[in-house]
């Protein structure tokens, strides 16, 4: 049985969840999307059997983006037959809207979406079609719980609804590559950010934050910042603030170039919403810091558990992310060990694995 799973993007980060689909036994998968998406690194398709780049034309309406492909949909035409999935019920790529017309309101052939299953904050219409769309598909995968609670809420049977979880690749997860308790050991607190480096990423309150901890506490440390984008400002900021020789700003780095920096951290600072990156700190056995604002997470934060592998703080309360730093410093020195089992431990019973996503997936088709 052919599956045709439209992505909106073939991200690098799920190259092993495609194999272990592509190799099912049960189904024949073939994976399309579009060429290139915000900046995110892709899998390279031009050697792969079953994979399909297409281009986007990119327009905007007002202050929103839109990203259309005729190629997916006359690629989905060929092989309408097929049962369908489409990762997220997104306004913004209109073709997956009319392949699911197409497909599941036309042809009343299986369609599934992979969504968040959140209601997209579009107001009481915006909900209303999102509705309709969730409620006519033959079955949906949210990525956690709260996913599965949102659609139930809006109408969805359960039954309709498995959670799959989310996943990086197997590579990217440090437990299975590393002794993690055999870490060196550093008398400088050792502090991590890892992903793309926006203004929206808050990287200036991390700062501002070091600053006040630099000033006001005896402690030695190190930040490291991993990612690539706009570090000039944040360079200069360094420098005014006085902690310039205690930040490295390491620029973009994938796959193992990350290993060693993940492996000589204690802990790991995301100050604003928080997504994947939280799996691949918990999987190196690093807790982490993140912001107490839920909505803004995506859904992996479910993993977070304040004061077992990590602890919250505050939007905008920098002596509160030094307050908790401060905390954290001393339970590390004191309870290593025990933080890293914590944090593999959320990993492993939470399922955020890429075999268990693609067994979740294939269990429910």
């Amino acid at each position: 049985m052919k599956v045709l799973l439209i992505d909106h993007f073939l991200a690098h980060y799920r190259s092993d969840v495609y194999e272990l689909l592509m190799n099912s036994k049960i189904y024949e998968f073939q994976f399309i999307a579009g060429d290139s998406y915000e900046g995110v690194k892709g899998v390279d398709v031009s050697q792969k059997q079953g994979y399909a780049n297409y281009k986007y034309r990119s327009f905007s309406i007002g202050v929103h983006r839109f990203y259309f492909s005729i190629g997916i949909i006359k690629h989905y035409l060929r092989n309408s037959k097929a049962t369908v999935i489409c990762t997220g019920v997104d306004f913004h790529l209109p073709h997956t809207v009319i392949v699911f017309l197409i497909h599941r309101i036309i042809l009343r052939r299986k369609f599934y979406w992979w969504t968040h299953g959140n209601d997209g904050n579009q107001g009481r219409i915006g909900v209303a079609i999102r509705k309709f769309f969730y409620k006519n598909a033959t079955g949906i995968f949210a990525y956690n719980n709260e996913g599965k609670r949102n659609l139930t809420l809006m109408g969805v049977k359960d039954a309709n609804v498995k959670v799959v979880n989310n996943s990086l690749n197997r590579n990217d997860y440090g437990f299975f590559k590393y002794d993690l308790k055999s870490k060196k050991r550093s008398d400088k607190f050792r502090i991590l950010y890892s992903g793309r480096i926006t203004k929206e990423k808050r990287i200036d309150f991390l700062l501002e934050s070091l600053a006040i901890l630099k000033k006001q506490h005896n402690i030695e440390f190190v930040c490291r910042i991993i990612g690539g984008g706009c570090i000039d400002e944040l360079k200069q900021q360094s420098v005014r603030l006085g902690v310039d020789e205690n930040i490295e700003f390491l620029g973009a780095k994938y796959g193992n170039d990350v290993d060693k920096y993940f492996l000589d951290s204690d802990i790991f600072v995301y100050p604003s919403g928080i997504g994947l990156s939280i799996v691949h700190a918990l999987s190196y056995g690093l807790p982490v810091m993140t912001v107490s604002n839920s909505a803004q997470h995506g859904p992996e934060f479910e993993l977070h558990q304040k004061g077992v592998n990590g602890d919250l703080f505050q939007r905008e309360d920098c002596n509160g992310l030094v307050l908790k730093l401060l905390q954290w410093y001393q339970r590390i020195r004191d309870d290593n060990g025990l933080i890293i089992d914590a944090c593999v431990q959320s990993i492993n019973q939470k399922g955020y694995l890429p075999e268990i996503l693609a067994r979740n997936i294939i269990d429910f088709l």
